[in-house]
């Protein structure tokens, strides 16, 4: 192939070349054009406004719609269960270890002169000074001629340990036996003879209750004589005792309820 040609075809080659990139040039103006003229159209009808706006709305739905801390701690707050706090009441034989042994200082004798006073629960001040009397230890009173003398002093500080008010000196029996008061020498008298019988009145504690700071102690009281049982009072044989609990025979015995307050007794029911 001669130069001519050469030349003649490389001429060719270039300008179809540069009908390709024309062609491609004009193609791509026209696109440009066109999606110029479609976002022209778009600016006119305010689309992106809408857009944008419609976004922001969605943004601001989801932020509403989850759960601030407060709320969560709101929501806590008022859906967590609280746990009931259940008391748990001691038993009867847990209550007897705490509080049964404030009986002990308040024993009847079986001949007692106010013992009818006592389960009718009057609490009079001759039944008290008799209680007071029966803690003392007769064998450790001091004799002199033919009576037994009580410093007033000594027997007022028993009392007050034992209850709370309405001490006053006066005489008063003790199992048939009057014991008698001077007050010139602020003693009281005993006859030297007498004697502190073990009593034969035995309870059974069926009931403790703690209210309002009172300790109200029941027992069901009987006398056991010659292994039978008799009511306190009345002195009636309780037929078919077998030496199990008070409870079995309740409405053949005496019930009574102490009550008690700074651990002196105050009231009898």
């Amino acid at each position: 192939m001669s130069k001519e040609e050469l030349d003649k075809a490389y001429k060719k080659l270039i300008h179809e070349k540069n009908k390709k990139v024309i062609f491609r040039d004009i193609v791509i103006v026209i696109m440009l054009g066109i999606i110029g003229f479609l976002l022209f159209i778009m600016y006119k009808n305010d689309y992106f406004n809408k857009f944008f706006n419609k976004s922001d709305e969605v943004v601001e739905k989801n932020d509403n719609n989850m759960p601030s801390n407060n709320d969560k701690k709101e929501e806590s707050t008022i859906d967590e269960p609280k746990e009931e706090v259940k008391e748990i009441k001691p038993t009867l034989e847990e209550l007897k270890t705490k509080y049964g042994s404030l009986l002990n200082y308040y024993i009847l004798n079986e001949n007692c002169t106010y013992k009818e006073d006592f389960y009718q629960g009057k609490l009079s001040s001759e039944l008290k000074k008799y209680l007071v009397l029966n803690t003392i230890d007769f064998s450790s009173i001091k004799e002199e001629d033919d009576y037994k003398l009580i410093n007033e002093s000594t027997f007022k500080k028993i009392y007050d340990t034992l209850f709370n008010e309405g001490y006053e000196a006066s005489t008063f029996d003790y199992d048939g036996k009057k014991i008698g008061y001077l007050s010139s020498l602020a003693i009281y008298m005993l006859p030297k003879e007498i004697i502190k019988n073990d009593t034969l009145i035995e309870r059974e504690i069926i009931n403790i209750e703690v209210v309002d700071e009172k300790i109200l102690i029941t027992t069901i009281e009987g006398v056991i004589r010659d292994s039978k049982l008799y009511n306190v009072i009345t002195d009636e044989e309780v037929e078919n005792f077998a030496h199990d609990s008070f409870t079995n025979y309740q409405d053949k015995l005496n019930k009574i309820t102490y009550v008690f307050q700074d651990g002196k007794l105050i009231d009898l029911k």
